[in-house]
């Protein structure tokens, strides 16, 4: 049989390498078998295409690898990320705020936007008399004469699009002695919620509604009254808002008192962040408390989680309810309701 391993030849068949690239096997030569080259080429050849998928393989886990970490950033992001309202930090849950140096809204001394220009509304003309008896001197009944031209005045409504009403008012001059009117008698305003506002009453019936009813953001609805030719500021709005709170407190003992005669409620809060400093209160975490019924839906604001806010609302429930039932989560405060009221189950 051939021997297939390398054989050295004689030292004097050496053929030594000159110059500077000289090292120092390349004095030595190596004599190998066709066949052991063969082997040799093979194992190099395969170690190299196994080197070149592996260097393939590699990269394609480093590319699933930045695809994976860029879900988990983007994942972190909308989970922990900043909000609309961003939430107090482990370092800072507990602490108030610092104390604003500038006021929201407005500025005092700051130039204002102004009246709105609403001259594309079409205009709708609204003539408005006097009565018959108040055309006349409440003493000597005497009638009064009709004074030239009429009192106008603009107040804006909404409708399918909102029109400009011309409030044009009768006006009269008194031609008797009776001292207790005036000498001039105009047809009395329309009535509207803020004096001297051109927005009527059926502008602000839409704002509560559309935000005690649909709970849409204010500046979606400024938005949607763009759309209708009418602008709207939103400071605006905000300056009515108390004023249709005070018009809709009567209502609320009664609906509280319509509310406490049900069989079934469902009850639940949650957290609400109240940007105002409370007296005892760190922070700006409050709780926005629910209880539904089929008669209404009754909510209130409260500084803390504690049962005294739904054990203050069912304080009152109606003698002749023989049980009640409240569908709400397995909270201390609920558990805490049910122990403290005998009728609750």
């Amino acid at each position: 049989m051939e021997n297939t391993l390398p054989q050295a030849i004689a030292p004097s068949e050496l053929a030594p390498v000159q110059g500077a690239g000289a090292t120092p096997f390349s004095q030595h030569t190596v004599v190998l078998t066709k066949q052991a080259y063969i082997a040799l080429t093979w194992k190099a050849n395969d170690w190299q295409a196994q080197s070149e998928q592996l260097l393939k393989r590699a990269a394609a886990l480093q590319a699933a690898v930045a695809a994976h970490q860029a879900t988990i950033r983007d994942l972190k992001q909308r989970l922990y990320g900043a909000k609309n309202e961003p939430s107090a930090g482990p370092d800072t849950a507990g602490a108030s705020k610092p104390a604003r140096t500038r006021k929201r809204g407005q500025q005092p001394g700051r130039t204002g936007h102004g009246r709105r220009e609403r001259s594309a509304l079409p205009v709708v003309v609204e003539a408005s008399d006097l009565s018959a008896a108040d055309k006349h001197g409440p003493v000597c009944g005497k009638a009064f004469l009709p004074f030239p031209g009429t009192a106008e005045s603009t107040l804006i409504d909404i409708q399918v699009q909102a029109p400009r009403r011309r409030l044009q008012r009768q006006r009269y001059h008194k031609a008797c002695p009776c001292p207790q009117v005036a000498g001039m008698v105009t047809a009395p305003l329309a009535p509207r919620l803020i004096p001297k506002s051109p927005l009527g009453v059926s502008v602000w019936t839409m704002v509560w509604l559309d935000k005690d009813l649909s709970g849409r953001p204010p500046h979606r609805l400024c938005e949607a009254l763009r759309h209708h030719g009418l602008p709207l500021a939103q400071g605006t709005r905000t300056d009515g808002w108390p004023r249709i709170a005070a018009l809709c407190e009567p209502m609320r003992p009664a609906l509280h008192a319509r509310q406490r005669r049900e069989k079934l409620f469902q009850g639940d809060e949650t957290r609400w962040e109240v940007c105002a400093e409370g007296e005892g209160k760190t922070g700006h975490r409050w709780s926005l408390w629910v209880m539904r019924a089929a008669s209404g839906v009754f909510s209130r604001l409260a500084p803390g989680r504690g049962a005294d806010v739904p054990q203050a609302h069912c304080a009152k429930l109606h003698q002749e309810l023989v049980d009640v039932v409240l569908v709400c989560d397995r909270s201390s405060a609920s558990t805490g309701l049910a122990k403290g009221h005998e009728l609750i189950m």
